[in-house]
C-alpha cells in the first residue's frame, strides 16, 4: 500500500481570491455572464465590505470588497476544456467593458 505524500495530507483545493470593488457588478457578471452559482456571502454589518463565495460547480472563487484582498488585475490560470466554445457562448451574451479575444499564440494554449 503507497502512503499519501505531505501534500496529498494537507493540501485542499487552492481557493483564488479576487478583490470586488461594485457589488452590482460582481454578481452581474460572474453570476448573470459567467453563470457561477452563489455558494454563500458574509458581511459582518450592514456597511462593512462583503466577501461572497461562488463556484462555477468544480471549484470556488472567493470575491472580496476587503481592501487588503488580492489586487484589482490580479490573474489566476483556469484550464478550460474547450475555450473556444466557452467563447462562444459568452460572445452571445452582450458583455459591455470586456474585450473578447482568443488569444492562440499563448505558450499554454488559446487563451
Amino acid at each position: 500500500m503507497m502512503e499519501k505524500s505531505i501534500a496529498q495530507l494537507f493540501f485542499g483545493v487552492p481557493i483564488p481570491i479576487f478583490r470586488s470593488c461594485d457589488q452590482a457588478a460582481c454578481r452581474a457578471f460572474n453570476i448573470g455572464v459567467l453563470d457561477m452559482q452563489l455558494d454563500w456571502e458574509h458581511r459582518l454589518e450592514p456597511v462593512l465590505a462583503l466577501c461572497m463565495q461562488v463556484s462555477p460547480g468544480v471549484w470556488p472563487l472567493h470575491l472580496s470588497e476587503h481592501f487588503g484582498d488580492a489586487t484589482p488585475g490580479s490573474q489566476v490560470r483556469v484550464e478550460v476544456s474547450d475555450v473556444v466554445a466557452y467563447c462562444a457562448q459568452l460572445n452571445a451574451v452582450v458583455i459591455r467593458r470586456h474585450v473578447r479575444v482568443i488569444n492562440s499564440s499563448h505558450g499554454g494554449g488559446p487563451t
